[in-house]
């Protein structure tokens, strides 16, 4: 099998990753998040708002208030690595092995 090179800017760019999950192991600034990512905060808070974005929340309490954005760190993670860490931890799947019920819903006429 023929080994991959992993460029040296993939491999800066993984650390700088990691480096931000280190430093905010639950939330991450939406500022933070944009700039990994090479866009605006108003980007990303719109792409968020919009329900674009797997990673972020965004949480209006009324309907004239303002909106208040949030980035999950591990969500943040997995969306980037494509869930990566599963493939390599092994982590079996929920429920796997296990016989599975079904209901069925008769229409009866």
């Amino acid at each position: 099998m023929k080994s991959v090179k992993i460029p040296i800017s993939i491999i800066n760019t993984h650390n700088k990753l990691v480096a931000l999950c280190d430093e905010y192991p639950i939330d991450m600034p939406l500022k933070e998040a944009a700039e990994f990512l090479g866009m605006e905060t108003e980007g990303l808070r719109s792409s968020i708002d919009q329900g674009r974005c797997q990673f972020g929340l965004c949480v209006q309490k009324k309907i004239h208030g303002n909106r208040a954005f949030k980035v999950n760190t591990y969500a943040f993670f997995n969306w980037l690595t494509n869930g990566a860490i599963f493939k390599t931890l092994k982590i079996e799947k929920l429920n796997e092995g296990k016989p599975r019920k079904y209901r069925v819903k008769h229409n009866i006429s």
